[in-house]
């Protein structure tokens, strides 16, 4: 039977095209998708853990979010009724991946809260789920699995088999990352600052980091009537765009887009795109999605990994909230749905319902402070009030917080 249910599993980009069609039918009461609201949900259940037990949770979970989605149930009565189904389900450490899949999904309805239970610490530290014999993982899932956790013994297990084993380029990204966490940097590059899209604290940067280097994120800007380049800081060393910002300048003409990357001297990005490819100012960076469980990498996590990598240490943070408080994007520089389109409100929301809980669900806010946490913790990371506020905050406050920001006001 346990081989029946995972056979059903519906791939993970699947299940997000159905997860939108739900929120889409409940909200609107109608989907240009021609197919019943209740088939939807059985298919959504059907992405349940294999077991029977883990099936019926699944669905029951379905039905609670889609009462709050249609207003049959109030925010508080679904997360206290989930968060009781939630409770009595139990996971093999090989199903993390459903556990996290799960709460993502509660999160992307705007309950975060609700998910508590499935948070990767919580996993850890709870008897939710039973840990096997770490022979049946790859290094690999182990990595990610040690990162997410935030366990540092069992990364220093894996480390030291990933360097008795590895031989592959594309594994060395795991062993970088953990020997920094787990050893420390040597410093080669010394320190530098990351400039995220919140309100930056500047001034009050001190000590080592008042003459280092200025790397910002890259985000398209149509609020302040102010040129993308003049919104870059004057000092910048590099930029770091995403693939919404590399459409938005391909998009420019050559000398606005020359404007841009002049000024920024040196643009970082995930993937070189072909117009880039010509150009030595466009650079690649390490994949660093291959060290996350769960989600994709936020910019600031992947400014930090890269630099980290690149020898930068320690990092100091300003402008990164994790989408906490009232303003996570600063005035004049918001982020954009489509690189066309107009710019967001104070939340990157362009009004749209739900809009933001499925962008934060879809990136897993808690691998992301994760990644940055095992950092933090050993003094190679460090930041403004509003970043540590967030990456010294326990998981069901700041759950709590993106309830109270984002999941009960439908944002």
């Amino acid at each position: 039977m346990r081989k029946f249910f995972g056979a059903l599993q519906v791939p993970s980009r699947l299940l997000g095209v159905l997860d939108q069609i739900l929120i889409e039918r409940a909200i609107s009461g109608h989907s240009k998708f021609p197919v019943r609201q209740d088939l939807l949900i059985k298919l959504w259940a059907i992405r349940a853990l294999p077991s029977i037990r883990g099936f019926l949770a699944r669905r029951s979970i379905a039905h609670l979010r889609q009462g709050w989605l249609t207003g049959q149930l109030s925010h508080t009565e679904a997360t206290h009724q989930v968060e009781k189904v939630v409770g009595d389900i139990r996971f093999d450490l090989d199903q993390a991946r459903s556990a996290f899949a799960l709460r993502r999904l509660l999160g992307s309805a705007g309950l975060f809260s609700a998910g508590s239970a499935l948070a990767p610490r919580q996993l850890r530290s709870s008897n939710q789920m039973s840990v096997l014999n770490h022979s049946r993982f790859d290094q690999a899932w182990l990595t990610r699995f040690a990162i997410a956790t935030e366990n540092k013994e069992l990364a220093t297990d894996t480390l030291g088999a990933l360097r008795r084993s590895e031989t592959a380029p594309p594994t060395q990204i795991y062993s970088r990352y953990l020997t920094f966490w787990l050893e420390g940097s040597t410093s080669a590059s010394g320190p530098a600052i990351i400039l995220g899209p919140a309100e930056c604290e500047e001034e009050n940067i001190q000590g080592i980091f008042r003459s280092a280097p200025i790397h910002q994120v890259l985000i398209p800007t149509g609020t302040s009537g102010r040129s993308l380049a003049e919104s870059l800081h004057p000092e910048v060393a590099s930029v770091y765009s995403n693939g919404m910002t590399n459409e938005w300048l391909a998009s420019l003409r050559h000398e606005e887009r020359e404007a841009v990357v002049d000024r920024a001297r040196v643009v970082r990005v995930k993937r070189l795109e072909h117009w880039m490819r010509q150009d030595s100012r466009f650079e690649p960076t390490p994949p660093c999605k291959l060290l996350y469980l769960s989600g994709s990498p936020n910019m600031v996590p992947f400014m930090v990994v890269d630099l980290i990598l690149r020898g930068y240490a320690p990092l100091y943070v300003t402008g990164a909230t994790f989408f906490l408080g009232s303003h996570p994007y600063r005035a004049t520089q918001r982020r954009l749905v489509s690189f066309a389109s107009p710019a967001t409100n104070e939340f990157g929301s362009s009004g749209q319902a739900f809009e933001r809980c499925r962008g934060i669900s879809g990136h897993d806010q808690l691998i992301n402070i994760a990644i940055i946490r095992n950092l933090f913790r050993e003094g190679l990371v460090t930041g403004d009030r509003s970043f540590r506020t967030a990456i010294e905050m326990s998981t069901k406050d700041y759950l709590q917080c993106l309830d109270e920001t984002y999941g009960i006001p439908r944002r």
